[in-house]
Formats: structure tokens, C-alpha cells, sequence
């Protein structure tokens, strides 16, 4: 296990395109600060942008990055014949799930931290600081987001077994993450307007509040309206969940 591990880590670190997709991590809060700027400017109502508003917008985008990021790393694997090698080698089909999983967690992680730095450097140096969050709530707050943002990355890692070498598992992870982000606008809106009171009752309302509270993918749509036990909870449903589904097909597929 460690063996295989080691070796698709050593991949990754030698991927010339995950190191282009941990640039765009870093460098998307200076986009999204000069974005800001520019409306404000126009806007001309002595606004600010804040440590904040930053940090809270970066993970709309990173449920698109991490699920482009892992497409382009594992899929080419099961085109290419690299994974029917490896169970030549000797490794069993478990392994190779459990190291495509770490693996894109690694790799979800240092991207999340180039988002993170990235942040707080343009934080401290071009905005007003914080405004209502502090460091502590800040730090917690990314630590959660990574949380949710690795569940992801396990679930798309689960579709891509599930997919295999075809050209859907190229856009199923996308799909998904562009559905999931429109039931996220919709549940929001509903269950939290910004004028009035929430209309939704019975079932409905128990599902659009399970959805908010234990849906890795709500969590990346700005500020949580949750607290860490909801959001660790999800993300853990959703890890442990995809764990079961790509052992269980991948141990069937057939690689030839």
C-alpha cells in the first residue's frame, strides 16, 4: 500500500498540470480582490472589501477546481493501461482506490493552502482586514472548507472509478458539481431569504435543511450558516459513502 502510495504521490508532485491548477488557486483571490475593486469603484458608495469577502467567495470556485484538478490526473490513468500495470505489479484494486483517494486529497489540500495564503496575503497587504470574522474564526472556518472540499474530491474520485476511462467521466463530475451548486442557490434562497421569513414547512423544509446542513457542496457557497459538527458530519457521509461505492465497483470493473 505504501509503495503505490508513494509512487502516485511522486506523480503528482512531477504533474506539470497540477502545478498549474495550484497557481490558479493562488492567484484567483488577486482576481476576484481586483474584481471587487472595480465594482466598488464604479459603484462609488464607500464601500470596502475585506479579508472576509475573500475568503468566503474562494470556495464557490474551488468545487470546479478540485473536480477539473482530479479529472485531469486520474482519468488518463485508466486510458492509458497505467492502472492495469500496476495490478500486473502485484497491487491489489483496493489499494489502487485507497491511493487515487489520498492522493487527490494531497492534492485538494495543497491546493486549498495556496488558496488559503494566497487569501491572507492579499488580506493583510490590499484589503481593510477583517470584518466579521477574527484569525480564529478564519482558521476554522478554511479547516472546515478543506474538509468539505476533500469530500468532494473523494466523491469525484468515486465517479471516475464508476466512469472508467469513458468520455462521461470527463463530464459527470462537472455536471454534478453545476447541479449541485444550482440546488444550493435554490435551498438558500428558500430556507434563508433575504426578505421575509422562510415559507417552507413539512417535509420540504426537512429536506432543504438536511440538504443545507450535511451537503458537502452547500458548504462551498460562501459563508456557512452552519456549525462544524454539520459540516464535518456531510463531509464525512459523503467520504465515507463514495469510499464503499468505488471499492465496490471498481473491484468488478474490467480493465482490459
Amino acid at each position: 500500500m505504501l509503495r503505490i502510495l508513494n509512487a502516485d504521490l511522486r506523480e503528482l508532485l512531477k504533474n506539470k498540470l497540477f502545478y498549474l491548477y495550484a497557481a490558479g488557486a493562488f492567484v484567483y483571490p488577486l482576481v476576484l480582490l481586483g474584481v471587487y475593486k472595480i465594482v466598488i469603484h464604479f459603484l462609488n458608495d464607500g464601500s470596502a472589501v475585506y479579508v472576509d469577502d475573500i475568503l468566503t467567495a474562494y470556495p464557490t470556485l474551488s468545487i470546479f477546481l478540485v473536480t477539473v484538478m482530479i479529472i485531469a490526473l486520474l482519468v488518463p490513468g485508466f486510458k492509458d493501461g497505467t492502472l492495469r500495470n500496476k495490478m500486473m505489479a502485484g497491487v491489489t484494486r483496493s489499494e489502487i482506490v485507497i491511493s487515487m483517494m489520498l492522493t487527490a486529497t494531497v492534492a485538494t489540500v495543497i491546493l486549498a493552502g495556496c488558496g488559503f495564503l494566497s487569501t491572507f496575503g492579499i488580506g493583510c497587504l490590499l484589503t481593510k482586514g477583517f470584518s466579521e470574522l477574527t484569525l480564529g474564526s478564519a482558521l476554522l472556518y478554511y479547516l472546515l472548507t478543506v474538509l468539505s472540499e476533500i469530500a468532494i474530491g473523494v466523491f469525484v474520485v468515486a465517479l471516475i472509478t464508476v466512469f472508467g476511462g469513458s468520455n462521461l467521466a470527463l463530464v459527470v463530475p462537472l455536471v454534478v458539481a453545476f447541479i449541485c451548486k444550482v440546488i444550493t442557490a435554490i435551498v438558500e434562497d428558500k430556507l434563508f431569504p433575504e426578505q421575509g421569513e422562510c415559507v417552507l414547512k413539512g417535509a420540504r423544509l426537512t429536506v432543504y435543511t438536511l440538504y443545507s446542513k450535511y451537503s458537502a457542496y452547500a458548504h462551498l457557497m460562501g459563508p456557512t450558516r452552519w456549525g462544524a459538527f454539520e459540516i464535518s458530519m456531510g463531509a464525512l457521509f459523503l467520504t465515507t459513502v463514495s469510499f464503499i461505492v468505488a471499492i465496490a465497483v471498481f473491484n468488478k470493473r474490467d480493465l482490459a
